[in-house]
Parts: structure tokens; C-alpha cells; sequence
């Protein structure tokens, strides 16, 4: 028997959309990492030493590999960004210290 609190969680639509989204980006993240490690497997190994099919394999993983990296850079990008941002409110508050620009 559920208590009624289980009852409204499991009512919720906002979090039966949090909990797909967190295994949806779980998943993501889980593929990511996987294909990141066959990449790094398959470059150590050389490409003299690989099959064919090996060759293949790789060939398919490293651009979606690199294409990730630079989401993720793009990401961290974005971040150091708030820097321009936040200047005005640095500012403003070193105005407000008595401070100058």
C-alpha cells in the first residue's frame, strides 16, 4: 500500500518527466563514455594491428567522440561567458563600496 505521499509522487507529471530525463541523460553520458574508451582502446592498440572491422569501428567512433569533445568545450565556454555578464554587477557593487570601476 502506498502512502499519500508515494500516491502524489507517482501523480506528478513533473517528476515522472525529472526521473525520464535523468535516465535519458544517464544513458547519453554512459554511451559517451563507452565510445571514449573503445576510441582510446582501439588507438592504443595501432592501426597496424587492427582488424578491418576494428578499422571500421573506429572510423565511426572518433568523429562522434570529437563531436562531443567540443559540445563539452562549447559548454565550458558558455560558462567563463558569465564573466562578461557579470561585470556590470561587479560594478555596481564596488560602486556601491565606495570602489571605482
Amino acid at each position: 500500500m502506498l502512502t499519500p505521499t508515494d500516491q502524489a509522487v507517482q501523480q506528478d507529471p513533473s517528476e515522472e518527466r525529472k526521473r525520464k530525463r535523468k535516465e535519458y541523460r544517464a544513458k547519453y553520458r554512459r554511451a559517451a563514455k563507452e565510445d571514449a574508451a573503445r576510441v582510446v582502446e582501439l588507438e592504443a592498440k595501432g592501426l597496424g594491428q587492427l582488424t578491418e572491422e576494428e578499422k571500421k569501428e573506429l572510423a565511426e567512433l572518433q568523429p562522434r567522440v570529437a563531436a562531443r569533445k567540443q559540445q563539452r568545450r562549447k559548454r565550458t565556454r558558455g560558462i567563463e561567458g558569465w564573466e562578461g555578464r557579470m561585470l556590470p554587477v561587479l560594478w555596481s557593487w564596488r560602486s556601491w563600496r565606495g570602489g571605482g570601476r
